[in-house]
């Protein structure tokens, strides 16, 4: 597929406005105890997708808060040390990134929308809390991450979504092959 005519980005962002919107507006018919997470969750989804939509508009500060990426671990010095060939350690490590992930690369959206499918998938069929961790644990995968950053990041998801069960009471999991069962 030719993305290049295409900004990805805004199509994004407002797909999940609209999205988020009408998840919004149907959350207005549950019960108030089981509302909350929804309105919670489209609330956000709505209101970071109009700041990535329209951050070419907002001033330099939140521009760049909302458009930079932060590192998922933290960076020791060496990275920032001068090898021989005086490039950087950062310069060579996004470029080994590059030729390790060059499928991923090459085939980005191609490869975060089945993702995503899947997690919708099995969120549907097991419920959120065993597929929320499978699916960040496939994505770090695929993102060729380390073994401790896979780790620390399907136990930070699998404590969230248990954040969510627990604090605004909402089933999350259940699933259709679990319909009653709780963990």
């Amino acid at each position: 597929m030719n993305y290049n005519n295409i900004n990805t980005e805004k199509y994004l962002s407002t797909v999940l406005i609209l999205i988020a919107s009408f998840m919004l507006y149907l959350s207005f018919s549950f019960q108030d105890n089981v509302a909350v997470f929804p309105q919670l969750t489209a609330t956000v989804v709505i209101l970071g997708s109009i700041l990535v939509l329209f951050k070419s508009k907002l001033p330099k500060k939140l521009r760049r808060l909302v458009s930079d990426t932060s590192a998922l671990i933290e960076v020791d010095e060496e990275t920032y040390e001068q090898t021989d060939d005086g490039a950087s350690a950062s310069e060579k490590s996004a470029s080994q990134f590059s030729e390790e992930n060059s499928f991923y690369l090459q085939y980005r959206q191609e490869t975060t929308f089945i993702l995503l499918a899947l997690y919708i998938f099995m969120a549907y069929l097991l419920g959120f809390l065993i597929a929320s961790p499978v699916f960040v644990g496939i994505y770090t995968l695929v993102m060729k991450q380390s073994w401790r950053v896979i780790a620390i990041t399907v136990a930070l998801s699998f404590i969230i979504v248990n954040i969510f069960m627990v604090v605004l009471d909402v089933p999350v999991d259940r699933g259709l092959l679990f319909p009653g069962v709780t963990w």
